[in-house]
């Protein structure tokens, strides 16, 4: 293990030093999935500041920052086509970003039918969790 990597172990042993990083973490996260979305839709940092009425550098800006306010996060996601929810839960669980294009047509009955099934199989493994 690096010498880097032992301090930062030592000072993670401190709770508010640990969720600061975790914090961090999961914020970066965010970021990126977002990015791959807009990556996967095709669009270039232009046209997402087109479409939320800002320069493109408010855009680099935004995909560089550590700490995004939410107001960005929505702006930038309805841009790119996205929908963002936040979750607040007082249970620790390991975070998990994801994020999902609008739906731009309706879905099969199959697929609706596919999707509820595996929603209620996973509440299901949650609450015998609980």
């Amino acid at each position: 293990m690096s010498q880097f990597r032992r301090a930062l172990q030592s000072k993670l042993e401190n709770p508010e030093v640990r969720a600061g990083y975790e914090d961090s973490r999961d914020r970066r996260k965010l970021i990126e999935t977002m990015v791959q979305v807009r990556k996967d839709a095709g669009l270039t940092q232009q046209q997402v500041a087109d479409r939320m009425g800002v320069v493109q550098s408010t855009v680099a800006q935004f995909e560089g920052s550590t700490d995004p306010r939410l107001s960005s996060v929505q702006r930038y996601a309805r841009a790119v086509g996205a929908k963002s929810h936040f979750i607040v839960s007082t249970r620790p669980e390991p975070s998990q970003w994801t994020a999902t294009s609008l739906v731009t047509q309706q879905p099969s009955r199959a697929s609706w039918e596919a999707k509820a099934a595996k929603v209620t199989a996973t509440r299901s493994a949650f609450a015998k969790a609980a």
